[in-house]
């Protein structure tokens, strides 16, 4: 026997809806209203459908994409929701029928105007940022597939473009320009913990007080917290990075590590909009995974195995090294030494 759908509260809307199948039926915005409206519903002998498979009504796209996002909300990790959500509302705004399209007349057409009707507004949508959102999309079709609401996606063999590739890392006297120009101790911070340590821009952002291992010289982001939620997140630290989080550490032995200039959470916006008035005193690209690029290659240039610098990066395995983050083929000294070592010349 099925179980009852349950009342309960999206953040993203401040509303208490029901769920039944792909259909949410919203209940308002007051808790106990909400509630007595539930139970009336439960009572009626009119109430939706609590389960529609393939064969059940005409589903609408609007329907697929709210329960999607219903279930993405309790089985993926808050950034993946969140990126989700952001894109999906978007691509639902820009259908002209978006209350009456029904999922079965849904055209990859649809989805790849949305995506490149960005490319003339002011902040264009790059092919990384277009890759995503269409893959946001894909994954919502897909999920309704693998859940019997489907019985294929109808955009499934819509192509997403290749994503951007980082093409150059930052090299040791690169970095040392950009720490010149960085005038306050936060920014400097920033930049050493980025570069001495390797790890990815969100796990600076989110590290807390509690993350902080001063007798281990590491920092330890739980599984739950890291990216993939399956393993713990180990970044071990150098002097300087170990200066650093000592010293925030001290001056914040509660709550977020890494503060702003403002005393506050450092936010991926804030972080670009640093990175972005820096660019403009520099003459190479900078960002805050080019830092992470660099980590990569000056240790393998140093002769650190793949899967020595792949674990030091939090990867489980060095094919994402080799195939995006090393650049030694930039550094033309390091492969005259290397021709030189391996000819005898």
């Amino acid at each position: 026997m099925p179980k009852e759908p349950k009342p309960f509260y999206r953040e993203d809307r401040r509303r208490w809806y029901v769920q039944f199948g792909v259909k949410q039926v919203n209940l308002g915005a007051d808790e106990a209203a909400a509630r007595q409206k539930y139970h009336a519903l439960m009572a009626s002998p009119a109430r939706p459908e609590a389960l529609r498979g393939r064969d059940g009504p005409t589903l609408l796209v609007c329907e697929v994409l709210d329960a999607y996002l219903v279930w993405c909300e309790t089985h993926r990790a808050p950034r993946t929701y969140a990126g989700h959500l952001w894109h999906l509302q978007r691509f639902l705004k820009s259908l002209p029928d978006r209350k009456t399209l029904a999922a079965a007349d849904l055209k990859p057409r649809h989805v790849e105007a949305w995506a490149n009707a960005k490319a003339g507004v002011k902040f264009v949508w790059g092919p990384t940022y277009r890759r995503n959102a269409i893959g946001s999309v894909k994954c919502a079709f897909r999920w309704a597939v693998l859940q019997g609401y489907l019985p294929s996606s109808p955009v499934e063999s819509l192509k997403k473009p290749e994503a951007a590739r980082n093409r150059k890392a930052v090299t040791p006297a690169q970095f040392g320009r950009m720490l010149a120009l960085a005038r306050r101790q936060e920014h400097r911070d920033v930049l050493t913990l980025l570069w001495e340590s390797g790890m990815r821009p969100h796990e600076m952002r989110i590290l807390e007080a509690r993350h902080v291992d001063v007798a281990g010289r590491r920092l330890v982001i739980p599984s739950e917290e890291a990216k993939g939620r399956k393993h713990d997140r180990r970044i071990l630290l150098t002097e300087a990075a170990l200066e650093v989080v000592k010293r925030n550490f001290e001056s914040h032995p509660s709550g977020p590590l890494m503060r702003n200039t403002r005393g506050g959470v450092w936010t991926n916006y804030g972080l670009n909009c640093f990175f972005k008035a820096l660019r403009k005193k520099l003459d190479f690209p900078a960002s805050p995974y080019l830092l992470r690029h660099g980590f990569a290659t000056r240790l393998l240039i140093a002769r650190e195995g793949p899967a020595t610098v792949a674990a030091l990066m939090g990867h489980r395995d060095p094919t994402m090294v080799m195939k995006v983050y090393q650049h030694v083929g930039d550094d033309e000294d390091h492969l005259r030494e290397a021709l030189s070592r391996g000819t005898g010349v």
